[in-house]
């Protein structure tokens, strides 16, 4: 695996997502926030997990106090460098605020109906939770297997039906929806050092 093509790749998907206005970048997301946004949050969990995990240990150790804003000043006491506090202040804003758009009634809407891009888009959303080790992932499941279970067809396949139609990619995607527990390990050893 090429590292580095998969750093570029996670830094494009992590700047689709303004950190200080809120805005989501959908000019390559077919207009639509929910592609551009889940694939933000996705790629910006493994940096914010990092991030959060060495805050913690700062504040075991008595090396700062509680924070409230993760800041580059703060993580440069803690140890990052320029680049590093940096980088990790963005991934972490950028998953942080990502995950909530990604999770809102209005994103979730995607297209207007249920395409496989729609799947695709809730499949990175829970994954990234996971890989950040984010409790809030229980909530995401709850809602997204309700929705899932309410648009399943009459004989238990999914489909899309704009774009993406295929009821294998769709009820596959489903699947790995539905199954995301099974994954869990994985997905959190994904987002270790």
């Amino acid at each position: 695996m090429d590292l580095k093509k998969l750093e570029q790749a996670r830094d494009y998907q992590k700047s689709n997502f303004d950190t200080e206005t809120g805005n989501v970048n959908t000019d390559k997301g077919a207009g639509i926030v929910l592609y551009s946004v889940s694939g933000s949050a996705r790629a910006a969990a493994k940096e914010a997990r990092q991030t959060r995990e060495r805050l913690q240990e700062a504040e075991e150790q008595g090396l700062i106090d509680d924070v409230k804003d993760v800041s580059a000043d703060v993580l440069r006491k803690i140890g990052f460098s320029e680049d590093e506090a940096i980088k990790a202040e963005t991934s972490y804003k950028v998953y942080e605020s990502a995950k909530q758009t990604a999770q809102r009634q209005d994103v979730m809407s995607g297209f207007g109906n249920n395409g496989g891009e729609e799947f695709l888009s809730f499949l990175q959303t829970g994954e990234g939770l996971v890989i950040a080790k984010d409790n809030s992932w229980k909530n995401w499941y709850d809602d997204i297997s309700g929705k899932m279970l309410r648009i399943q067809n009459q004989d238990g396949s999914w489909n899309g039906h704009h774009c993406i139609t295929s009821p294998v990619f769709c009820t596959a995607t489903c699947l790995l929806i539905l199954s995301i527990e099974n994954d869990i390990q994985n997905l959190q050893q994904m987002g270790g050092s």
